[in-house]
This record gives C-alpha cells, sequence and structure tokens, in this order.
C-alpha cells in the first residue's frame, strides 16, 4: 500500500512539479537576461572556474572513494566521471540561496544563476564524451 503512495507521488513529482521547476528557472534565466551580451564577460572566469573545480573534485572526490571501496584504478575513474553530472541540486541550491536573499544584489544573482545554469550543461555534455574517452571504445550502433 505505502509503496503506490510513494509511487503516485513520484510520478506527480516526476510528471508536473520536476518539469516546472525547470522551466521556472529558463524563465527566470530569461527574464532577467542583461540586454547586452557584454554583460555576461564579467563572468566568463568565473564560470570557466566553478566548471574547472566541479570537474575535479567529482573525479577526485567520487574517484576516492570508489578506490576507497575497493575498485580499480580504472573503475574509480569511470565513477568519478560518472558522477560529474549536476543539474537539479546546483540549481536547486542556487534558486533557494537567491529567494532568500543571500546575493547583494540582482546582478549578483543573475550571474550565479547564469554560472549554475552553465555548470549544468557543460557537465552533462562533457561527460559521455570523458566516458567515451577513457573507454577507448567505440559507441555501440543499432
Amino acid at each position: 500500500k505505502f509503496r503506490r503512495i510513494i509511487d503516485d507521488v513520484q510520478t506527480i513529482g516526476y510528471s508536473f512539479f520536476i518539469p516546472l521547476f525547470f522551466v521556472w528557472v529558463g524563465a527566470r534565466v530569461w527574464a532577467y537576461a542583461p540586454a547586452d551580451i557584454s554583460e555576461y564577460t564579467s563572468i566568463g572566469l568565473l564560470v570557466i572556474a566553478i566548471i574547472i573545480v566541479a570537474v575535479v573534485g567529482k573525479i577526485v572526490g567520487c574517484g576516492l572513494g570508489a578506490r576507497l571501496a575497493g575498485l580499480s584504478l580504472r573503475d574509480s575513474l569511470f565513477v568519478g566521471i560518472g558522477m560529474i553530472p549536476r543539474m537539479e541540486l546546483a540549481l536547486i541550491i542556487a534558486t533557494a540561496a537567491i529567494a532568500n536573499g543571500l546575493f547583494t544584489s540582482p546582478a549578483h544573482e543573475h550571474q550565479i544563476l547564469i554560472s549554475t545554469v552553465l555548470l549544468a550543461l557543460v557537465t552533462t555534455f562533457i561527460t559521455p564524451i570523458l566516458i567515451k574517452a577513457i573507454s577507448g571504445k567505440k559507441p555501440v550502433s543499432k
């Protein structure tokens, strides 16, 4: 009985609330976007630094945890790379910080939100490329 309730709640969450959250984040990014594209250049180095730290941190942190759990060095590297993508949690933390007024100005809020969205996109796209690079195998075609 409880399993059915859990399944029903998950269905509602995954089919309605989670997509609604991503639409809200996208609309917020779009609504507060600066009209002049040159304003984005100020966050370029910040975004690059955040992405590098996030990727290296996941590979080292998760890979080390996998290695300590007894996996081989290669398998630990796969675990670390496989854990790179970050989507919902990073966006939830950024939007919660913005909603609670933790930033000093709307410009900072927008920079953090854009940085978080770019982090989510870049880490999602680079993970399969890195996994393919270390596996040395061609993808299976159907």
